[in-house]
């Protein structure tokens, strides 16, 4: 596979690629990341329907929230995952449409996500004295407390879009 596949940094908000460039585009739970202002993430969607030729399909995944969580929940949120709950609140579904993109499959699969947060509270409580020893006991505990929220502010804000997108 590595003939066939070629691995570029770079910006996704800024493509290095000539327009039509690609059959196919899969991002998978990496937006969030990249784009934290609604100036990004029309910047990255307006790139993928750039470099996409006609006909191309991209195959996209993400959390997003839904709504603003409160302000207790936005903590959590932030302590957590370093992103503040209106950074996350996204409709990637009307977003690809609005450049361009027809939405040929879609899924909110929040539900089959939330067994990743089982892993990481059992994880931390396997490795809890070695995070006690580096980190001390108060934030330790207080970090345990917050996976402990997680899965309830997501089944209360979140969304986990799956979709397959066309370009037209």
């Amino acid at each position: 596979m590595a003939r066939r596949v070629n691995i570029a940094r770079g910006d996704a908000r800024a493509l290095d690629f000539a327009d039509a460039s690609f059959d196919a585009i899969v991002c998978i739970e990496a937006a969030g990341d990249i784009c934290v202002t609604e100036q990004d993430k029309h910047r990255f969607v307006s790139e993928l329907h750039r470099v996409l030729r006609r006909g191309g399909h991209v195959g996209f995944s993400d959390l997003a929230l839904r709504t603003c969580p409160s302000l207790e929940d936005d903590r959590v949120l932030r302590a957590l995952l370093y992103h503040g709950g209106a950074e996350l609140v996204t409709d990637w579904p009307a977003l690809f449409a609005r450049h361009g993109f027809s939405i040929v499959v879609r899924r909110d699969i929040i539900v089959e996500t939330m067994p990743t947060w089982d892993s990481a509270r059992a994880v931390y409580e396997q490795r809890r004295l070695e995070v006690i020893r580096r980190h001390g006991r108060r934030l330790a505990d207080r970090t345990r407390a917050q996976i402990e929220l997680i899965p309830k502010i997501l089944a209360n804000y979140a969304i986990f879009p799956v979709l397959s997108a066309l370009k037209g």
